[in-house]
């Protein structure tokens, strides 16, 4: 899954998400070998309207399943589930260590 970065040291970059935690995204910018922690609130996010309309949307959540592999098929299936049990959206609040 592409991002945009939209704003910080890396700006007009585009990468890969890796993982996702807390306001954190660690990403694989496009040419560069080593990954880069770029906050959450840096980036542009291109997503379906039923994952921006799902009751169980979380951006942190969204970009971690994404960067394990899920696609918004699989993603969707999983928050329709964990939405009939109850749970609420999951925000990821740990923090990445370092690079």
């Amino acid at each position: 899954m592409q991002l945009q970065i939209t704003s910080g040291v890396w700006e007009g970059e585009t990468g890969v998400a890796v993982e996702a935690y807390g306001r954190t995204v660690v990403v694989k910018l496009a040419g560069s070998e080593e990954p880069r922690k770029v906050g959450i609130d840096e980036v542009a996010v291109e997503m379906s309207e039923a994952i921006k309309a799902h009751g169980m949307f979380s951006l942190t959540d969204y970009l971690h399943l994404r960067a394990k592999g899920y696609d918004e098929t699989g993603i969707l299936a999983i928050w329709d589930r964990d939405e009939v049990t109850g749970s609420a959206p999951l925000i990821w609040s740990h923090e990445v260590g370092d690079l």
